[in-house]
């Protein structure tokens, strides 16, 4: 009886989402043994630094795609927008000597515009995610390159460089941002009933309107936060590469 349940335990262990996290675990730490063995500046302090500074990045455009997906959408524009909210913010300030807060914001603004637009196509329109976030990629990307110029914009300023590359007690600082908005979304999908609305949504938005849920508002706070927040990520690396 003991060797049935003992086998049972093992299966589970080994099945599902669990057998996903140990393959991932034992590839990590593989492939760190490989780069420390081939590298002496693998397993470094400074490295370290580096690639928590590079994982900020991803990080925030991550919260934002988890709040679409959870929703059961899809959002591929968020590379674009990071780079049209950097470029606009270079613009403005280099070329037009606008405040570079106002610039920033303004930068930022245009990230909220381009999601809540994917958002309007796709729950007003009723575009498929794919289809509608796919022509916005295009859309943004090649608007963001017109408005360069092809140029790049050098923006020396201190402040604004601290946001990607300033230290705080240590820690980047862009990391510690990245935490803090990591907790906030936490709370929100854990603890609101727009979080437990969005995971409803997910599983069925017919089941959710019927529920009296307002499924066309969610999607569309959804992809307008997804595009604020790739739009912080482009503010983080315009200020990284200054």
């Amino acid at each position: 009886m003991e060797e049935i349940v003992s086998g049972a335990s093992s299966r589970r262990w080994l099945s599902g989402d669990n057998l996903t996290t140990i393959t991932l675990v034992v590839s990590f730490i593989t492939l760190c043994v490989i780069f420390t063995t081939q590298s002496d500046n693998f397993l470094t302090l400074n490295n370290f630094e580096n690639i928590t500074k590079q994982l900020a990045v991803v990080g925030v455009v991550s919260i934002g795609m988890t709040l679409v997906l959870i929703s059961g959408g899809v959002d591929i524009s968020v590379g674009s927008v990071a780079a049209l909210a950097g470029v606009i913010t270079g613009i403005l300030w280099v070329e037009l000597d606008i405040p570079l807060g106002i610039s920033a914001a303004i930068g930022i603004a245009s990230g909220i515009l381009v999601g809540f637009l994917n958002g309007f196509m796709i729950t007003i329109l009723k575009i498929n995610p794919l289809i509608t976030t796919l022509g916005s990629f295009s859309i943004v990307r090649g608007l963001a390159f017109v408005l360069s110029q092809g140029r790049s914009n050098q923006i020396n300023n201190d402040p604004f460089k601290f946001i990607g590359r300033g230290e705080v007690q240590g820690a980047s600082f862009s990391l510690l941002l990245m935490l803090a908005l990591y907790g906030f979304f936490f709370f929100i999908l854990r603890h609101t009933h727009f979080g437990r609305n969005l995971f409803a949504i997910g599983g069925s938005p017919e089941a959710s309107r019927l529920a009296g849920i307002d499924v066309t508002r969610h999607l569309l706070i959804a992809y307008t936060v997804c595009g604020f927040l790739a739009a912080v990520s482009g503010i983080i690396i315009a200020s990284q590469l200054a």
